[in-house]
């Protein structure tokens, strides 16, 4: 029949698209399985990508961010506890801050201003402007205190007034064989305590009570310690006398 051979061909052109439709759909599908793990991704975090996403910052990937942004929860390397509180919460010696921990004593490369409460003791500041820092006396700071005066540092003290060359009174040596002294309170002082001194003489032994030897309670009423050295700067700088030789002594 003359339409017979038409069939085969139709078959033929049948199958041939049916064979490109099918290659289209894997095709098709093989890319949509590809595609479908980079929109699964899309919304994470890559590092190394060269964009500093959200999320990133300077301290999780400095390969993409390299600027430091204060607020972003990263003290990075240009920021301290001084310009971003909220990212540095650590003192660092060293990075040019003195933060609230660190004084001139445990970092002076970044404090140098000496504040008097830091609990340190700096180069400007002495137990007489900033004792609850400064402790310990420390002679050549310019400062006369504590354990100082001027026989232990003269620089800080001052140098100590001389002693009187003359006697203040007869009261303070041994008058042997006359008895009592001439200045009434102290004599009365000493014979209450000694009646021999205004009976019979004034020996060394009276002499010495003047200063409050032998339990005489005498040394206030008398002018023979502490005598000639006022304006002294230590309290501690007097003047002492020998009963006995009259010779006038600096001590301390």
């Amino acid at each position: 029949m003359p339409g017979l051979p038409l069939g085969p061909l139709w078959i033929r052109s049948l199958r041939s698209s049916l064979v490109s439709t099918c290659a289209i759909a894997i095709l098709l599908l093989t890319a949509a399985t590809l595609i479908q793990p980079t929109r699964a991704n899309a919304g994470a975090i890559v590092c190394g990508n060269n964009i500093c996403d959200a999320g990133e910052d300077p301290c999780n990937c400095p390969g993409d961010c390299s600027s430091d942004t204060c607020g972003d929860g990263c003290c990075g390397t240009t920021e301290t506890p001084c310009d971003c509180p909220s990212d540095c919460t650590t003192d660092t010696c060293g990075d040019g801050c003195c933060g609230a921990s660190e004084t001139p004593c445990d970092c002076s490369s970044d404090c140098f201003v000496d504040t008097c409460g830091d609990g340190c003791c700096g180069a400007s500041e002495t137990p007489c402007d900033c004792a609850s820092d400064c402790a310990v006396d420390s002679c050549g700071d310019g400062c006369c205190s504590g354990t100082e005066d001027c026989l232990s540092c003269a620089s800080d003290c001052g140098a100590c007034p001389a002693c009187a060359t003359s006697l203040p009174s007869n009261c303070c040596v041994d008058r042997e064989p006359n008895a009592g002294c001439d200045q009434a309170i102290c004599q009365d002082c000493v014979c209450g305590v000694d009646p021999f001194c205004c009976d019979t003489a004034w020996d060394g032994n009276c002499a010495l009570e003047t200063a409050g030897a032998f339990a005489s309670g005498c040394a206030a009423k008398c002018a023979c310690v502490g005598f000639g050295c006022t304006g002294g700067t230590a309290a501690s700088s007097l003047c002492t006398l020998d009963p006995l030789t009259g010779a006038s002594t600096l001590v301390g």
